[in-house]
């Protein structure tokens, strides 16, 4: 189901729009969920496009409490950021968004989790920005994910939180730059 949303009167970014709004495909080859209890939603928003997940009566989290987050003795065991890369893996880019944000509050910002979730938090936004053509913006956020993700590195190394960090700046790089959709490199979950 699409919807268009809006007060009726076009942005002047709208009106300059060449390219037409249009959803996010889905993964061309399945991609397994880390945590399968938990649905994926009914649709990917794209901004314009479809009715906002929570403020419109429509959307797809419309009612729903917010998650608390617990803050975990292991990346293994944290629902909530599991959640969030499963959301991103599937190009659910604004809903993964908003999954770490929830995290991301409630982080010391000094900490390496605290740029860990940032740096992802701006590579979904990133990525939805370059889906809908905005690409100055797009570029912005991608400058400073990557910032970000060396900061962790400079922290902890290669491996932080589960997640191969060269490996996930070489994706965030890629979908910038080739336009290629990139996914959150974890290690094994077992």
């Amino acid at each position: 189901m699409t919807h268009s949303y809006g007060s009726g009167a076009k942005s002047l970014a709208a009106k300059k729009r060449t390219i037409p709004l249009r959803l996010i495909p889905p993964p061309g080859s399945p991609v397994q969920l880390r945590i399968p209890s938990v649905p994926l939603p009914p649709y990917r928003f794209v901004p314009g496009l479809n009715a906002h997940p929570i403020r419109h009566p429509e959307g797809h989290l419309y009612g729903h409490e917010e998650p608390t987050w617990t803050r975990c003795a292991s990346w293994k065991e944290d629902a909530q950021f599991l959640r969030g890369c499963d959301l991103f893996d599937h190009r659910y880019l604004w809903e993964c968004h908003e999954v770490w944000e929830g995290m991301w509050h409630q982080v010391d910002r000094s900490e390496p989790l605290s740029h860990l979730l940032q740096g992802l938090i701006q590579v979904a936004a990133s990525t939805l920005k370059r889906h809908v053509n905005h690409l100055r913006g797009a570029r912005q956020l991608h400058e400073m994910s990557i910032e970000h993700f060396e900061i962790v590195r400079e922290m902890e190394g290669d491996q932080f939180y589960g997640v191969r960090m060269p490996t996930l700046i070489s994706h965030a790089t890629d979908c910038f730059l080739r336009d290629q959709w990139p996914n959150i490199p974890l290690l094994p979950h077992d």
